[in-house]
């Protein structure tokens, strides 16, 4: 069974998308209609009110630092090749260059092939979106059984709703993970103690983890 492959894109977004949210409306609905594309999901960063956290595509992440809004977009596709036949539209251009007011840097662009369904996390009430960085000497065969463990953990924890964990594609010493929780607190109360704590706390001996939070919701016309 294969799963969808998420766009990731981080990016600043302008002054002109703040003023006029809607602005990138137009590229949602192309993209809604594209072959290949299993949905868009966005949303605002819950641990500074005042960063601005999105979901685009199936979407993902934004960390807004400084005055500046941060957009982080990520449309799930069914597959990479998907993603790429996007780019390859004869209206491809159009579309963009209706959409660039909204951009106030060049986005940062990741697609991760997730091994399970990334949708229940993302329209959880609210979703977790962590990276583990491989320390230098580590390898991903070390990461894997405790990526599993937080799998089946998070699976039997009442307070989350799944999780989607995938490599990178292209950088082969990041792994990504999607979890869904009731609330922010809920994640924060679920890895203070116990299994998950054990588990993290051996994560950190072979990855930097990094991670933040989005209350996310399903994009539609």
């Amino acid at each position: 069974m294969s799963f969808p492959v998420p766009e990731i894109a981080v990016f600043k977004a302008s002054d002109a998308y703040k003023a006029d949210p809607s602005s990138l409306h137009g590229l949602f609905d192309t993209l809604a209609t594209t072959e290949g594309m299993s949905g868009t999901y966005y949303g605002f960063e819950t641990e500074d009110p005042s960063n601005l956290f999105t979901v685009h595509g199936i979407t993902t992440f934004l960390v807004i630092s400084s005055p500046f809004l941060i957009w982080s977009s990520i449309p799930v596709w069914d597959t990479k090749e998907a993603s790429l036949a996007f780019r390859n539209r004869k209206d491809f251009d159009d579309v963009v260059a209706a959409s660039l007011p909204a951009f106030g840097s060049q986005p940062d662009v990741s697609h991760v092939q997730f091994t399970s369904d990334v949708i229940r996390p993302l329209a959880a009430p609210a979703t977790e979106f962590v990276t583990f960085t491989l320390k230098e000497g580590q390898s991903v065969e070390n990461l894997l059984p405790l990526v599993k463990q937080l799998y089946e953990g998070v699976a039997i924890t009442p307070t989350a709703h799944g999780s989607s964990w995938g490599p990178v594609i292209g950088k082969p010493d990041v792994y990504y993970g999607i979890l869904g929780w009731d609330t922010v607190q809920a994640h924060w109360d679920a890895v203070s103690a116990g299994p998950l704590k054990v588990i993290i706390d051996n994560v950190k001996e072979i990855a930097a983890i990094s991670l933040v939070h989005a209350l996310l919701k399903k994009y539609t016309k």
